[in-house]
């Protein structure tokens, strides 16, 4: 499955919202939050955003091993990350999301926290 839309962290300072970084769950055990695409390091909320061009879970994996980080089970991350395109289908981009995972870790759920902004219809005088 592609997607051209994918959650980024979000960090609010001075009524300023700014994106660090894409976001994938955790495969671990005992974690909670997303995990940074580029860091690692764990995020509560993401926002689904339009990055311009189709990807794959092929494409995310790629950018987890520049990344660095590990990876314990190659299958099981890329049928996470498959899992994870296929359910970031069901919301709007601007929603805020987070995610809640099952006691054995193994599988998530996406929750959406906060819809996106309603459009202005209005024109400017």
């Amino acid at each position: 499955m592609k997607t051209k839309k994918f959650p980024i962290s979000i960090t609010y300072a001075n009524f300023k919202a700014k994106s660090d970084e894409f976001l994938i769950p955790f495969i671990e055990k005992g974690k909670k939050g997303f995990r940074g695409l580029k860091s690692g390091q764990t995020v509560e909320y993401g926002l689904i955003a339009y990055i311009g061009k189709e990807i794959n879970e092929k494409d995310v994996f790629a950018k987890l091993v520049d990344s660095g980080q590990r990876i314990n089970d190659v299958d099981a991350t890329l049928k996470m990350i498959s899992r994870y395109i296929e359910n970031v289908q069901m919301f709007k981009i601007g929603n805020i999301i987070s995610i809640k995972y099952s006691d054995d870790g193994l599988d998530f759920q996406l929750i959406i926290e906060a819809n996106s902004p309603p459009k202005s219809k209005g024109k400017l005088p």
